[in-house]
């Protein structure tokens, strides 16, 4: 992977930081760690494990699996305990939030994961004072449950500090890289895992300030191994979930 130079990587990481913090300020967000993040001691049992830095019991329940050339079919769903979050809206008033599906992975979560980010109007840093939409904050969300904190910042005015595309490795340390190009107005995502395969995911915009709890988004995903055999899940508009493997078995969660 080629890296970005360490000046400009310096911009971008300081940009991002601070328009992350005034974001987050508006929020007041202080969630508890889901799934099984990076470096974390759990213990547990066949199908639990509990994350001993926050007690948070992370339920896995294999649904359905298949052999396919390079890649299996894995399908399971996952339920983690963490599920009140304090909250501080905009007007300091403290209240209790639960998250998405009460703890559930949803359909297509359970299958690729998401990628969530926070869009809002900005000025240029270079050149100054020149409007731009600022899309930055960009996390993926693994099927099991874990965020991925890529830091990624593109914008719509291709400003130099920020510019049409950016690809950063996740800062947990889990081997995830995000690839983001911003196309016109339509935001282009790639997930690396660090096995080599390729995630197209659904997107989940988290621009309201007045909204806590966002639904993980149902939709098309994707996922391609090294070797290009591929993985896919698509939803009709009844609501049924087709997915797909390398072999062109289908498996129909309806």
């Amino acid at each position: 992977m080629q890296l970005e130079s360490s000046a400009r990587q310096k911009q971008r990481y300081t940009v991002a930081l601070l328009m992350t913090v005034l974001a987050l300020s508006s929020f007041g967000i202080a969630q508890s760690s889901t799934g099984t993040p990076a470096f974390a001691t759990f213990s547990g049992g066949a199908l639990d494990s509990i994350n001993l830095s926050n007690l948070n019991n992370h339920v896995s329940i294999p649904l359905f699996g298949k052999p396919g050339r390079g890649m299996a079919f894995v399908y399971g769903m996952s339920f983690d305990n963490s599920v009140w979050t304090p909250m501080v809206d905009i007007n300091g008033v403290r209240h209790w939030e639960p998250g998405s599906n009460f703890g559930w992975r949803g359909t297509t979560e359970a299958f690729a994961g998401y990628v969530s980010y926070t869009a809002g109007p900005r000025t240029c840093v270079v050149p100054p004072g020149q409007p731009t939409t600022f899309y930055n904050g960009f996390t993926y969300h693994d099927p099991g449950g874990a965020s991925h904190f890529g830091g990624n910042s593109v914008d719509s005015a291709g400003c130099l500090v920020v510019g049409f595309h950016d690809k950063e490795q996740a800062i947990d340390g889990s081997g995830y890289v995000i690839d983001v190009t911003l196309s016109g107005s339509t935001l282009l995502v790639n997930v690396y895992t660090p096995s080599g395969s390729t995630i197209v995911a659904p997107l989940l915009a988290e621009n309201d300030p007045n909204v806590f709890v966002y639904p993980a988004p149902v939709g098309n995903a994707t996922i391609t191994d090294s070797n290009g055999n591929l993985l896919s899940a698509s939803v009709s508009g009844s609501g049924r979930d087709l997915y797909r493997h390398a072999c062109n078995n289908r498996f129909d969660s309806g």
